[in-house]
């Protein structure tokens, strides 16, 4: 968890430059990695994309067009209000993330992210057991206001939504798109 993580600030292709990318990742359950390394690096955005999924981008000049393409989705952890310190040897992050499904779009214009979540009723491929257990959390509890917590290998998790959170489930298969729900992560 973590342990595996290898980064190089000018490493890719060059061809996305919006913030950090990872790969397999609710099925592998990154985000606590993802978030710890954003926050770490002081890089804004972090983009986790799930198995059989795309990202797909179109940048003009100052905005990025985004769309979520797959059966599963795309995790985006936003830094820019975070808070991360090292206490008593445990790293600690808090930011916020957002979760998006297929057919969901959103836009990066002058430093802001702006969304757009559908409810796409499409049958996707994989049992919530498949998901990861942050997809599974927020699959089981979306729209719920209170807090969950959970614990995996070293890491704690704590979400909350906030006022700004918007939520969208999927009455087909019952996934999740949300944004704005901020987070707590400890290890």
């Amino acid at each position: 968890m973590g342990g595996d993580l290898t980064y190089q600030a000018s490493g890719g292709t060059g061809m996305f430059n919006l913030g950090i990318l990872d790969t397999h990742f609710s099925e592998r359950d990154r985000e606590g990695r993802l978030a710890l390394l954003a926050a770490y690096t002081g890089t804004r955005f972090g983009f986790g994309i799930d198995e059989a999924t795309a990202l797909l981008v179109q940048q003009q000049a100052n905005t990025a067009n985004m769309a979520v393409i797959g059966q599963g989705g795309v995790f985006v952890v936003d830094s820019r209000d975070s808070i991360y310190k090292l206490q008593n040897n445990k790293r600690q992050v808090v930011a916020l993330s957002h979760y998006l499904n297929h057919g969901d779009q959103m836009t990066y214009h002058n430093d802001d992210l702006l969304f757009s979540l559908r409810s796409n009723n499409v049958s996707l491929a994989g049992s919530l057991a498949e998901q990861g257990k942050w997809r599974q959390t927020i699959s089981l509890a979306c729209n719920n206001p209170s807090p969950q917590r959970w614990q995996l290998e070293t890491l704690a998790f704590v979400i909350k939504p906030t006022e700004q959170s918007q939520f969208i489930s999927d009455s087909v298969s019952g996934r999740c798109s949300y944004t704005n729900m901020a987070f707590g992560i400890e290890n």
